[in-house]
């Protein structure tokens, strides 16, 4: 397909990759937008097989939300060659970049580990696997680094004539070398490989021959050169043989923020990998004591939703809101908008000040002056606990900016047609940049920062409703918090 013609709502502009799944032009829509569109190479878009699993996997990859993955913008699984459409990059692959610049060191080489295992945790909470986890599928962006073509060698893995290129030898793990079960546990080994060649420079698995490089993978430890811990240890356990032997994406993330270079033991309890189940599951934690409620630092209010955001609430304006979903999110997904501060920075910040996740809730409308069935108002709450009232506050101030703007707009899961996913949080963000009318209140009680935005169902900009948002936005946020739970 040539250069001009449309696909979608793109005109290709030029060629800039091709690869198993087929070629990938430099798109632009009629707003000046642009896209990598990638459209399926013609003998596979004839195999019902591989159109089967691209729509199966493009379904799971629209779940995918985190600010370290290349967007998915627009696709077509039924086109006659179906295509994707996905956020650009402007930037060079990791790969091109240690060749040119050389290896990673010291906070970069940091940053780097955390926002690819950032993407990586997102990508596995969404079911999907990368299973070509590579430096040449690393983008690094000017506001940090992308991962990119998740979920595509699901597909490709449907024609066995491409079986060869599923993956890429030095971060294949052994079980996907030896065509056995491929999991999430795969992504994380080839994720420990990629940051050896980022601390290096050099393959981690090297060999003079194919056959010797696949020896090595299966036999053998990674090079590892001068890498030091915790970094050292944690690639290790990443590239474990046995798939069970390693750490979950998860693990990862809270091993490189805690400095752990081995997975937390069984019942630790820090707070960087404690997971309370959504409203309705299991909700055990330390009792509450009322008493601690006003102490800046010692809140012993259990991390549950039930504890943390009402049931409902009234607005000032007299609207009943009950709450419709809710869940307990890690904080890589707190940020997905564009502002002045990146969306990367925002979530930064939260971590740097001890915040790891939220407790999130989203209330509709319930019957009143301005509900329809189509068009309620709706409120999205974010609770996000610190370890203490200084750092709360210092959260509160730096989003007292524009940077407000980017913190996650919650809707419930239901709403994208995924009924048959009901597993984890009943929450998750808008698509990133949907742009729709809101109100946002923001308060700090305590340790706490409660976040609360309100907005409209159809995501109109009708600016009548402003009063009717703010009222709505207000109440819940005063609603909410560690007071919730003297109910």
């Amino acid at each position: 397909m040539g250069t001009g013609r449309k696909v979608g709502g793109f005109r290709l502009v030029r060629e800039i990759g091709s690869g198993g799944f087929g070629t990938v032009h430099l798109g632009e829509d009629s707003s000046g937008r642009q896209a990598a569109v990638k459209l399926l190479h013609p003998h596979l878009a004839k195999d019902a097989r591989v159109r089967g699993y691209f729509a199966r996997e493009l379904d799971s990859m629209r779940q995918v939300q985190g600010f370290c993955l290349a967007e998915v913008l627009d696709a077509d699984a039924g086109a006659a060659r179906p295509w994707i459409a996905t956020e650009y990059v402007k930037g060079p692959t990791l790969e091109e970049d240690v060749r040119d610049r050389g290896p990673r060191t010291g906070g970069e080489l940091q940053r780097l580990a955390m926002h690819t295992i950032t993407a990586l945790n997102a990508i596995h909470a969404a079911g999907v696997v990368h299973r070509d986890l590579k430096p040449a599928n690393i983008l690094l962006g000017p506001d940090g680094p992308r991962v990119i073509d998740f979920g595509i060698a699901r597909a490709l893995d449907a024609d066995t004539s491409s079986a060869t290129r599923i993956g890429t030898l030095g971060y294949m793990a052994p079980e996907q070398i030896e065509g056995t079960s491929l999991g999430p546990s795969a992504d994380v080994f080839a994720w420990g490989a990629v940051m050896i060649h980022a601390a290096t420079g050099a393959e981690a698995f090297p060999g003079p021959t194919q056959a010797a490089r696949i020896n090595r993978v299966l036999t053998r430890p990674p090079e590892t050169g001068g890498l030091a811990d915790p970094l050292l240890g944690i690639v290790l356990a990443c590239t474990a043989k046995d798939p069970a032997e390693r750490p979950t994406a998860r693990q990862v993330w809270d091993m490189l923020l805690t400095g752990r270079s081995t997975p937390p033991p069984a019942g630790d309890d820090t707070p960087t990998t404690e997971y309370t189940a959504p409203a309705g599951g299991d909700r055990s934690g330390p009792a509450a004591d009322p008493g601690s409620w006003r102490s800046s630092c010692t809140d012993r209010t259990p991390f549950t939703v039930d504890a943390l955001l009402p049931e409902g609430f009234v607005s000032y304006k007299g609207i009943e809101f009950a709450r419709v979903a809710s869940g307990i999110q890690p904080c890589d997904l707190a940020a997905t908008g564009e502002g002045s501060a990146s969306a990367g920075d925002v979530v930064e910040k939260f971590i740097a000040l001890g915040c790891t996740r939220l407790a999130a809730g989203v209330y509709t409308e319930q019957p009143g002056p301005l509900a329809t069935a189509h068009n309620p108002v709706t409120v999205s709450v974010s609770v996000f606990p610190f370890p203490d009232k200084a750092k709360a506050v210092e959260m509160y101030e730096f989003l007292s900016g524009p940077a407000h703007w980017n913190l996650t707009t919650w809707r419930p899961q239901w709403h994208i047609g995924t009924l048959f996913r009901r597993s984890g949080p009943d929450v998750r963000p808008f698509v990133p940049g949907r742009k729709h009318f809101r109100w946002c209140h923001r308060r700090w009680h305590y340790r706490y920062l409660i976040i609360a935005m309100a907005y409209r169902a159809d995501l109109t900009t009708d600016g009548g409703i402003g009063p009717w948002l703010e009222a709505a936005a207000h109440k819940a946020a005063v609603s909410s918090g560690p007071e919730n739970h003297r109910a």
